[in-house]
């Protein structure tokens, strides 16, 4: 069993973690958003975006309301059982934060530019986007689990 210290600074670990990869998820979703005349596409991974970070969101409500609830210096009994969903999760969100990278380094590098398919289909290749689309699908089904699992908790 691991020490209160840890299982708390792991849990809060988890939760920066999540944050940023909220912050580059809106980032992300911000500069498809933008492209004027995007293809099919670019919306579904625009819907991607939104709904992963929608998942992102709750589960690290959940895990912030299990560390609030623990309160003391000794964890709860259910922060204590929910570390092995919570290294899921960060294990997701480590995942999700890789796999954000280059559209985040994209979106940063060509915010400036015109935003029109026409002008900006060179930075987004289909295959580029297919891949990224995948990758995210498969990051919102693990978390989709790992929502599964907390809220029985719950």
């Amino acid at each position: 069993m691991s020490d209160p210290l840890s299982i708390a600074a792991s849990s809060l670990a988890v939760v920066g973690a999540a944050d940023v990869v909220l912050r580059a998820g809106v980032e992300c979703y911000h500069f498809l958003s933008d492209i004027q005349k995007a293809p099919a596409s670019i919306e579904h991974l625009k819907s991607s975006l939104e709904n992963t970070t929608a998942l992102v969101e709750t589960l690290r409500k959940h895990i912030q309301k299990h560390i609030r609830d623990s309160g003391s210096s000794v964890p709860s009994a259910d922060l204590v059982e929910l570390q092995p969903v919570f290294k899921q999760f960060n294990s997701t969100i480590v995942t999700l934060q890789r796999d954000l990278k280059p559209l985040s380094v994209r979106a940063a590098k060509y915010s400036k530019m015109s935003k029109t398919w026409a002008s900006i289909r060179h930075v987004l290749e289909e295959k580029d986007i297919q891949k990224i689309s995948e990758r995210i699908a498969q990051s919102k089904s693990s978390l989709s689990i790992t929502l599964s699992l907390i809220e029985g908790w719950v």
